[in-house]
């Protein structure tokens, strides 16, 4: 992470250097800026109150032309261009060329490795040799089809009177194999009817071709062991799966979401790091911030939890807000405007059996049934002008 002061710049016409030599797009003025470094040259070299400390390795510009070295060097961070002069100029001592960062200053986060692993292990590196068998599967199967579309035909002359001879001439037996085989070519370079005469006796085949492997079902097995070695389930992307449900694809993705969560957490950490050393310099005054665990997947389940929790506790509404997945700032801005403007009063609720309680009329009297004409349909009216309630019931005998 790097903290600048970036000036204001003001001119209007720019020329292609310019163009190019521009690396930090970040607004005018103090500006801080994650930068990535390219990984095969970085290297973690221990830890430092519980924080990974890397170097990175300055032989990465020594094959870069001068202009291009500027260039990058310009992208880079101020430690690293210092330490580049300081290498350049012969200030390593031993021909030492690896540079040690500021822990305070770098974002390092590995995956899939023991904490004393200097490198964290690739994602897929559990399906290598699937996705190796893959690959050669797939390679196959395109050979499979290049034989199909190229395939071999033989043609066998009539036999003669003496075995192994054939009934035509060395000449006949010539024009009829070019005929036949200007026929094949013409077929199978363009379309139409490609037609041709043979002696009698005459026999066509091809040599067969075995297309099991063409199968859908051995190339869908192979993706599944890749998805499975992987951690992802081939339902959870496709629905594809044979052997998957809903249910088990849910499963799954609450699985690959939990682990993601874990690494992004562990990135947060040392964004929470890096900005409270270089950004608020306040040891009493720390900032965090916190990533919530919702995902497409899950958002429901979230939105219902946090639905209990306001209901029911003392739960948060912002929380409650974000897990819908709208803002929680626009939210409530939206809510305050809406309090600004009296839309309680200006928009009231339409008045149902569902939103309407004896204290929305005075006296508790919402159908007026004491303060005033209560609403009539056609068999209340006519009951009324009847006086058909004070008839005897049976049960009055």
């Amino acid at each position: 992470m790097e903290t600048r002061t970036i000036p204001v710049e003001r001119r209007l016409a720019l020329t292609d250097a310019d163009i190019n030599g521009i690396t930090d797009i970040n607004s005018a003025g103090v500006n801080t800026v994650v930068i990535s470094l390219p990984i095969e040259y970085v290297r973690i070299i221990g830890r430092r109150n519980n924080c990974y400390e890397v170097a990175f390795d300055l032989r990465y510009f020594d094959g870069m032309l001068d202009d291009e070295r500027k260039r990058k060097l310009r992208g880079f961070p101020r430690q690293i261009q210092d330490g580049w002069e300081k290498y350049h100029n012969g200030g390593f001592e031993n021909g030492a060329t690896w540079l040690r960062l500021d822990w305070r200053k770098t974002i390092v986060t590995k995956i899939k490795s023991s904490q004393n692993d200097p490198y964290g292990v690739p994602f897929a590196v559990a399906a290598l040799d699937d996705i190796d068998y893959a690959k050669y599967f797939i390679n196959t199967k395109r050979h499979v089809l290049d034989k199909v579309n190229n395939q071999i035909y033989y043609e066998t002359f009539p036999e003669g009177k003496d075995k192994g001879t054939s009934a035509l001439s060395q000449k006949q037996q010539e024009n009829q194999h070019n005929t036949v085989r200007q026929a094949l070519t013409q077929r199978t370079n363009s379309s139409g009817i490609a037609f041709f005469s043979l002696a009698a006796g005459t026999k066509m085949d091809s040599l067969p071709v075995n297309i099991d492997l063409l199968d859908e079902d051995n190339e869908n097995a192979i993706k599944e062991d890749v998805n499975e070695a992987i951690g992802v389930g081939a339902a959870a992307l496709s629905g594809s799966s044979s052997t998957s449900n809903y249910a088990t694809a849910m499963l799954n993705l609450e699985i690959v979401a939990n682990n993601v969560f874990t690494w992004i957490e562990a990135i947060v950490e040392e964004l929470n790091k890096c900005l409270n050393y270089n950004v608020i310099r306040d040891s009493s005054y720390r900032v965090e911030f916190r990533v919530l665990p919702i995902t497409f997947a899950n958002r429901e389940k979230q939105v219902k939890y946090f639905s209990d929790l306001y209901a029911r506790g003392k739960g948060s509404l912002l929380a409650w807000i974000a897990a819908t997945g709208i803002n929680a700032d626009d939210y409530l801005s939206l809510m305050d405007l809406e309090l600004e403007e009296d839309f309680e009063n200006r928009y009231p609720v339409h008045k149902t059996s569902f939103t309407v309680t004896g204290k929305d009329a005075p006296d508790g009297d919402v159908d007026k049934s004491t303060s005033g004409d209560a609403p009539q349909n056609a068999s209340t009216a006519s009951t009324t002008a009847n006086n058909g309630n004070a008839s005897p019931s049976p049960s009055d005998t």
